[in-house]
């Protein structure tokens, strides 16, 4: 595994309106990041969260189920090199985005539901 120090620590933000609206910040918590992602199903989130290391404990768990139940929550998360530079350049849909894993058809990103 990569040295933690060696990850992006970012701010994952989103609220839930018409599908789950995900955004990006930069640790500064003013600089957004290019990419935006829109999901239909809570479960995307917990996933995004999971793979980009937002969950460290049973705390953050339970923090994080109780964001989705009130429909807004956020959480930093720690990337990779990888997944940081996903989030600096916006792509189109019709690569896979590492980050989250594939996005089924009904969960695209950019605030367009399939």
């Amino acid at each position: 595994m990569p040295d933690q120090d060696a990850r992006h620590r970012v701010y994952f933000f989103f609220h839930h309106r018409a599908g789950w609206q995900c955004q990006f910040l930069e640790e500064d918590l003013r600089t957004p990041l290019s990419r935006a992602l829109t999901f239909a199903s809570a479960e995307k989130v917990t996933a995004l969260v999971e793979r980009g290391g937002g969950l460290t404990d049973l705390a953050s768990h339970q923090a994080l189920d109780e964001a989705i139940t009130m429909g807004r929550g956020g959480v930093f998360l720690r990337l990779t090199e990888q997944q940081y530079s996903q989030l600096q350049r916006p792509r189109a849909f019709a690569e896979s985005a590492q980050l989250a894993g594939p996005v089924p058809s009904s969960d695209a990103p950019g605030g367009q539901k399939r």
